[in-house]
């Protein structure tokens, strides 16, 4: 009986912890209090200043406007060639969890200028956080309101 209470608790002890991997799934507009535009930095990344987001277990797709993104959530990196007339542009984008955050790295290169953005979303208080890095910029954080009910 020992033996047995002893292999039991040495299992649960070594498994894995589970973390919840929040959905941002919604309609989402940007709470003014946390927007103040200034320069180039005006525009939040990933959800804009409104957005719809729909997830699964793999992907999450973010709709601003007319453009959707798809974001892998196992770590897979998407590589996307722009024709911007005399510059070619790439962008690398990485999505990946970090227990309840999901971090969204895009990666751009344009003749030899590599710019690198790093979102953090967070879900608190049935808000959407998010914190984003440009290089060479202060981090800047938006929060967001569902704009469903």
């Amino acid at each position: 009986m020992l033996r047995t209470v002893s292999f039991l608790l040495a299992l649960a002890l070594t498994a894995p912890v589970q973390t919840h991997k929040p959905s941002f799934a919604g309609t989402w507009t940007i709470d003014p209090k946390t927007y103040t535009p200034s320069g180039s930095e005006a525009v939040p990344a990933v959800c804009d200043r409104a957005c719809v987001i729909t997830q699964t277990a793999d992907v999450m797709t973010v709709k601003v406007r007319e453009k959707v993104t798809e974001y892998k959530l196992d770590g897979t990196p998407t590589v996307k060639n722009l024709d911007m007339g005399e510059y070619k542009p790439v962008i690398k984008t990485v999505a990946r969890w970090e227990a309840e955050v999901l971090i969204i790295t895009s990666t751009v290169t344009v003749q030899d200028s590599v710019v690198e953005t790093k979102s953090r979303l967070t879900l608190k208080g049935g808000r959407l956080v998010t914190e984003t890095s440009i290089t060479d910029r202060p981090t800047r954080q938006y929060e967001y309101t569902s704009t469903q009910k």
